[in-house]
């Protein structure tokens, strides 16, 4: 039966269904909130060694909603990555306000996961991709090509991305191991 929920969960939470009503007729009442943090860190996980990044960048969506599709910023930066309209629209992401596909786990994740990969190719290390997460490409370069130190919010950034990951890496790492996921 757990494996029916966990399939189902994932099902339905990377069907790209931007009704929060809709996509949570499963999960609200089957999975426990920690539970479906798991299982999202998880396909993430899968996703990132698929594209031959580094799992630190798991960090990111832990700090920017909390692992949560439907948070929204005051700033415009929406979905689990908080991806800003603009940046979504540079992935083929679809932002309007009849469909925000930010707010869909799996495009989200897919436009995230490109958009990192630019990042690393641009900037090369782990630190400096995050750090453009945060800042965005131009103000990176900015400071790049400046020779300055990255902002204080910036290192406590990526420091906190690292932290988010190692916090669950314990958790992950072993249940990547012995559990073969949907998809």
């Amino acid at each position: 039966m757990k494996k029916i929920v966990i399939f189902l969960f994932l099902l339905t939470i990377f069907s790209c269904s931007v009704s929060k009503k809709d996509c949570c007729k499963v999960t609200n009442s089957v999975i426990p909130k920690k539970d479906k943090k798991l299982l999202m860190l998880i396909e993430i996980a899968e996703q990132l060694d698929r594209e031959g990044l580094s799992p630190v960048y798991l960090g990111i969506p832990v700090v920017e909603s909390n692992l949560d599709p439907y948070a929204v910023s005051r700033d415009g930066s929406a979905g689990l990555w908080q991806l800003q309209p603009r940046t979504a629209k540079a992935f083929k992401l679809k932002v309007s306000p009849q469909l925000d596909e930010r707010l869909c786990p799996k495009k989200s994740t897919q436009a995230a996961i490109k958009f990192i990969k630019y990042l690393k190719s641009q900037f090369g290390s782990d630190e400096f991709t995050i750090a453009g997460y945060q800042l965005g490409e131009t103000k990176l370069r900015r400071i790049l090509k400046r020779k300055k130190d990255l902002p204080e919010i910036s290192r406590k950034y990526v420091l906190n991305v690292k932290n988010a990951y190692n916090k669950w890496k314990a958790v992950i790492d072993p249940l990547r191991q012995s559990q073969p996921m949907a998809g």
